[in-house]
């Protein structure tokens, strides 16, 4: 659950991947909390981001849901 809002979720199998047999967190959920600090340098992590159409589609929908219309339209592309 995000910390900032509890709009915004996923179940827990769902908010990690593993690379290497690292997990880390999906980028469109640290995305997402880059979004609040808005910052020259978030908006360069959102640019260089691949995310897969699932997550592209989540991460926009929660922006847009939460009020962060900006990253949205910024995230379609």
């Amino acid at each position: 659950m995000f910390k900032r809002d509890a709009r915004a979720h996923v179940p827990w199998e769902r908010a990690l991947h593993t690379v290497n047999g690292i997990p880390y967190l999906r980028p469109e959920l640290a995305l997402l909390h880059k979004a609040y600090l808005d910052r020259p340098k978030d908006r360069a992590d959102l640019a260089a981001a691949r995310l897969d159409p699932d997550g592209r589609a989540w991460l926009m929908q929660m922006l847009e849901k939460l009020g962060h219309h900006s990253w949205a339209q910024l995230a379609q592309r």
